[in-house]
């Protein structure tokens, strides 16, 4: 996974890079932490219990990267030569853009049993952590790409006939085209679902509003076209919960992040608005540009457990969207000890939909919405 180095704010790739390649900074591990070293496992700053193996390597758990409390323990200092850090040529040090904790901020919880060296300011990053959200009494209904059982996903029909089934929420994916206009589609091609072929990112928004985007789905849906982002918003209007997708190849991730932000504040929505993402760096370039986003990381390929569960609450988000094959009682009850807020992606079948409603989660992502109402009737 990518994360931000301390030192230089440079990406590192954390399971192979044991220092920045940029500017020679150590990975920080908490078995290089003072805190660990006097008080042992349990992490009160990052409410974990670390295992020394977890500890030892910079793996899921040990994100004192991340770490207000990370104070590097003198003989790791002497080992790595911590000293010798300096950012890379033509670039400015993380510690001058990374807010510092407050002056006279209350202490950690946590006290070494000696007082650990006063920290630099470029050994300080603060998580900024979402505020916890009040879970309802019965999933939200989110609709997969709008209502794509009855009509052809992410389009304006899908969209508002999700609305109009009673969903709470729409989820639908965003690509940018090569003109920099944020388009509402899944694929990366055109080639599933239009009349056309090639890639997004290499057609024109005319190109791609030239296309048919019904015509593959059966039913009178012959002339529906690619929305853009803006007329999907429209689409949807509030109280109707938005849950924004970006889809972007990594190339143009940066300007479809731009693209969703400025939406979401163009169309007042960000009190409705959550903004999934799979790049750990991605939501860092959305949470600068705007701190009050709600924003959901789902991992490459999926994560398992108590690991997801993990790594989304240090990133500071509340929204996880885990496959319902990995939501049981106990990762509801872990997921619920650190605040977060669980989509289960995703639910068609009846019995599966009254398992997650049974496990208490918090949205149920669905093809079906007409059907999953239907289901929280029948059970309420």
């Amino acid at each position: 996974m990518w994360i931000s180095c301390w030192n230089c704010g440079q990406d590192v790739w954390l399971e192979t890079q044991k220092q920045c390649r940029h500017c020679d900074a150590p990975v920080h591990r908490c078995v290089d932490c003072e805190f660990f070293e006097s008080v042992g496992p349990h992490c009160s700053a990052l409410n974990f219990d670390i295992k020394a193996e977890e500890a030892e390597a910079p793996t899921k758990l040990s994100l004192s990267y991340n770490c207000s409390d990370f104070r590097m323990t003198a003989e790791a200092s002497h080992r790595l030569g911590q000293a010798a850090h300096k950012p890379p040529p033509g670039s400015t040090p993380a510690a001058a853009t990374v807010a510092a904790p407050a002056v006279g901020a209350p202490a950690s919880s946590r006290q070494p049993s000696a007082a650990p060296p006063p920290a630099a300011s470029d050994e300080i990053i603060t998580i900024h952590r979402e505020p916890p959200l009040k879970h309802p009494k019965l999933p939200l209904v989110i609709a997969h790409r709008g209502d794509s059982a009855s009509a052809p996903e992410n389009t304006l029909t899908a969209l508002k006939a999700a609305v109009a089934s009673g969903a709470h929420g729409v989820e639908f994916d965003v690509h940018m085209t090569r003109d920099d206009q944020p388009v509402v589609i899944h694929d990366a091609t055109v080639d599933r679902c239009s009349s056309g072929k090639g890639a997004v990112a290499g057609m024109t928004l005319a190109q791609i509003k030239a296309l048919d985007a019904g015509g593959w789905f059966a039913g009178p849906f012959e002339g529906e076209r690619i929305p853009t982002l803006d007329e999907a918003m429209e689409a949807l209007p509030a109280p109707t919960v938005l849950f924004i997708h970006l889809r972007a190849h990594e190339n143009d991730s940066s300007r479809c992040e731009w693209a969703v932000a400025q939406a979401v504040e163009k169309h007042d929505a960000r009190k409705r608005t959550v903004i999934t993402h799979h790049t750990r760096h991605g939501l860092q370039r959305l949470r600068e540009m705007d701190a009050h986003l709600r924003l959901c990381w789902i991992p490459y390929g999926g994560q398992p457990g108590e690991e997801y569960v993990d790594d989304a609450y240090l990133l500071g988000t509340r929204f996880m969207q885990p496959r319902a094959s990995e939501i049981d009682e106990h990762f509801m009850a872990y997921a619920r000890e650190k605040g977060m807020w669980v989509n289960a992606f995703w639910a068609d079948e009846v019995a599966e939909m009254e398992r997650l409603i049974r496990l208490d989660v918090d949205g149920i992502i669905t093809n079906m919405p007409r059907r999953l109402r239907e289901t929280m009737k029948g059970l309420g």
